[in-house]
């Protein structure tokens, strides 16, 4: 009991540095503000379950990375090669929480290359069968944990991973470690501060 009480107390520290984090970006990129990322999970969500049952990610193709269209088109020809079926239903994203924010390498000019990590709950039902006999999930709407990893592509978020949930998310980035806002700035514009930081919204 100790060992998971301390696993769900590690991940409630890291939402909090990066909520803290959103707080600092938000008034010069709003995109980090807690509401607006909440609007875009909430307009991501139902495409990606859609994606899933009909075996075709390419409605996510604008706002996703080229790694992810690979990612989930190997797997949609894996589970088409042994037979398996995706069944599911969205009903509506009940929540978020940022995990862990940092600047993934070969990066220098955040916030292209900011990566996030979310815990997100879905209301909706997601299962698996081959030949009509259920293999994982439940066929009743319910809660479904998923992580999502988000990257940012140095104008707006793009979707780079989507796994389920099944405990404690454990690989988390530490969000003290991102860069001075000072030091962040928009593709093709100049550094913050060599101008207002208003500007860069």
């Amino acid at each position: 009991m100790l060992f998971v009480a301390v696993r769900v107390f590690d991940e409630q520290i890291h939402e909090r540095r990066t909520l803290k984090v959103f707080d600092q970006l938000g008034p010069f990129f709003p995109e980090f503000e807690r509401p607006n990322l909440f609007k875009w999970i909430q307009l991501a969500s139902p495409h990606i379950y859609h994606g899933w049952e009909k075996n075709d990610m390419t409605g996510l193709e604008s706002f996703s990375t080229p790694r992810f269209q690979a990612d989930q088109r190997a797997l949609l020809a894996q589970l088409d090669q042994d037979g398996l079926s995706v069944k599911c239903e969205h009903s509506k994203v009940l929540n978020f929480h940022p995990l862990s924010a940092q600047l993934v390498d070969g990066e220098d000019t955040p916030p292209k290359g900011i990566k996030l990590t979310l815990r997100v709950e879905v209301k909706g039902i997601y299962y698996r069968e081959k030949n009509g006999t259920l293999l994982d999930g439940t066929k009743k709407s319910g809660q479904q944990q998923w992580c999502w990893q988000l990257l940012h592509d140095g104008e707006r978020w793009t979707l780079d991973e989507v796994t389920p949930i099944s405990g404690d998310v454990t690989h988390l980035a530490d969000s003290r470690d991102l860069p001075p806002i000072m030091q962040w700035r928009r593709p093709s514009s100049p550094s913050m501060t060599d101008g207002d930081a208003t500007d860069h919204i």
